[in-house]
């Protein structure tokens, strides 16, 4: 067996204990696959190679470069347009969001020496894409994996290893979190999907007894849900942040080690050497200052309102997106623009009503210049405040838009009207909610989706079981750790190690006879 492995730098441990619980349970597995970020990520997999049997891998840094140095081929770009199509082919430059920055509207973006290259003229930007495809197919032809494995979906590269797979029936798995529990699972899809999860629940709809050890847990944290509903645990985590981001304290430490960044970039440290996505020194230095900037505005009362003297009128609630990343660039990929999306909302929402837009706490001091005024210049829009409380908003509003937030799981939850634009995973449970594809003339979508009748508490329920029959003890807490200065739980990272190597070969082993079943055929 093989696996084709993305190595992430900042998931390395994660990744690394997956791969070795896969060696114990599959002793023949070898492993190849592709080292992410600086080049000291490669120091860590020579460490593991005898142990995991790496054959080899390469490090994206030197595809990239390589595929940017060589002459664009238009042959071989219209080998790839009738092979994968164009609407797969432009799904790669939207996803990556120094290829697609102009579609990040939301954001201030820091520029990277690849984000200029591959940005030079079309040809370029065309050139890296299909270079990718090319490198991809050649290398799943010449040595064809049983399953790719990576920690997530969010650039170029792995979106590109997603289509090739897929047109090679080969597994391409990534972490996923399921939104009603906070734990991770493997998923087989590029938007972050849960086919096995969705089967499992509308089986047993049929049959119950495949969820019976669950079922009892889901009604439970449902009904405590309703009763009591708590923000998201790593919401707590983005309020300390915020204290940190508006401090002066906060601002030092931030310039302090933007500037040994800077220093470690200019003097190629640390692995930095030829590194190409990686951002200018001084780009992060004027990050950090406008973070802090726009923190103390916020705090001044600049541009924000309270919630409280529309809680008793119509409104439409639209909770702003953090971007970019994988849940707005990947998984609403056609729709990015969320000042756009807003726009639209107000020209088509029926007449009297509102709309509140709130922001992402993480979002604070990343938006771009004039982002706020923007919005708050649209008629019958409302700048609500972050740090108001999301669930009195989404309890009285007449409905709630998304593009794949975690407000539209707990809509469906509370059974309030949710119109849902991009690919959210818990759009699994197939009622509920109402999907949504276009923002120009919608306005009889936004009275249909009004009229959304609720998912029944049987449909909830037994999603909520899907959810923990398909959970690991992966959760956001073991994700984030590295990020927040975090101590990761051993035991507890060695069972869901398991647990995730037992649902990848699970997948792998299903794929292996769909595709010999293909063959008889």
């Amino acid at each position: 067996m093989f696996g084709y492995i993305q190595f992430a730098e900042d998931y390395f441990p994660i990744i690394a204990n997956i791969c070795l619980s896969l060696k114990k349970l599959r002793p023949d597995i070898q492993f190849g696959g592709i080292a992410l970020k600086r080049q000291t990520v490669c120091a860590k997999i020579d460490e593991l190679a005898s142990e995991l049997d790496i054959t080899g891998y390469e490090w994206l840094n030197s595809i990239e470069k390589k595929i940017l140095s060589q002459p664009f081929d238009e042959t071989l770009m219209q080998h790839y347009i009738e092979r994968f199509g164009s609407e797969k082919l432009r799904f790669l430059i939207a996803v990556d969001r120094e290829l697609a920055a102009g579609y990040v509207s939301g954001a201030r973006l820091c520029r990277s020496k690849f984000g200029k290259l591959s940005n030079r003229s079309d040809e370029e930007r065309w050139k890296y894409i299909i270079g990718l495809v090319d490198y991809f197919v050649c290398s799943f032809t010449e040595h064809r994996p049983d399953f790719i494995f990576m920690n997530e979906t969010t650039f170029a590269w792995e979106a590109a290893m997603h289509i090739v797979a897929e047109d090679m029936h080969i597994p391409c798995l990534t972490l996923e979190c399921l939104r009603g529990c906070s734990a991770y699972c493997i998923s087989d899809n590029v938007f972050g999907m849960l086919n096995k999860r969705d089967e499992l629940y509308r089986k047993s709809l049929e049959n119950p007894d495949l969820l019976k050890d669950f079922l009892k847990q889901a009604e439970e944290s449902i009904k405590a849900f309703r009763e009591r509903p708590l923000p998201p645990d790593y919401m707590e985590s983005h309020r300390k942040n915020f204290s940190k981001l508006v401090s002066l304290s906060g601002l030092l430490r931030r310039i302090t080690v933007n500037t040994a960044m800077a220093a470690a970039i200019k003097l190629k440290m640390f692995g930095t050497r030829d590194l190409m996505r990686i951002s200018k020194g001084r780009d992060m230095l004027k990050q950090s200052w406008a973070s802090y900037i726009t923190g103390r505005k916020i705090l001044q009362g600049k541009w924000f309102e309270q919630a409280e003297p529309y809680m008793d009128k119509n409104y439409i609630f639209y909770p702003l997106h953090y971007e970019p990343e994988s849940s707005t660039s990947v998984a609403c990929h056609k729709l990015t623009n969320q000042v756009a999306l807003i726009e639209q909302i107000s020209k088509n929402m029926p007449f009297g009503y509102r709309l509140l837009v709130k922001e992402h706490i993480p979002s604070i001091g990343s938006r771009p210049d004039g982002f706020y005024e923007r919005i708050k210049a649209i008629p019958d829009v409302h700048l609500i405040s972050p740090f108001e409380n999301s669930m009195s908003i989404v309890r009285k509003a007449k409905l709630v838009i998304v593009l794949t937030g975690t407000s539209g799981w707990e809509c469906i939850q509370l059974g309030i009207p949710v119109m849902i634009f991009g690919h959210a995973e818990y759009t699994g449970i197939g009622t509920g909610f109402m999907k949504c594809d276009k923002i120009i003339n919608f306005a009889d979508e936004i009275v249909q989706a009004m009229h959304t009748p609720p998912a029944t508490e049987r449909e909830l329920i037994h999603f909520q079981a899907a959810q923990y029959a398909c959970a690991t003890l992966l959760t956001y807490d073991e994700i984030s750790a590295k990020f927040y200065n975090r101590d990761c739980d051993k035991k507890k990272s060695n069972i869901y190690s398991n647990q995730l190597a037992k649902q990848i070969l699970d997948i792998t082993e299903e794929y292996r006879l769909k595709n010999m079943e293909k063959e008889k055929q």
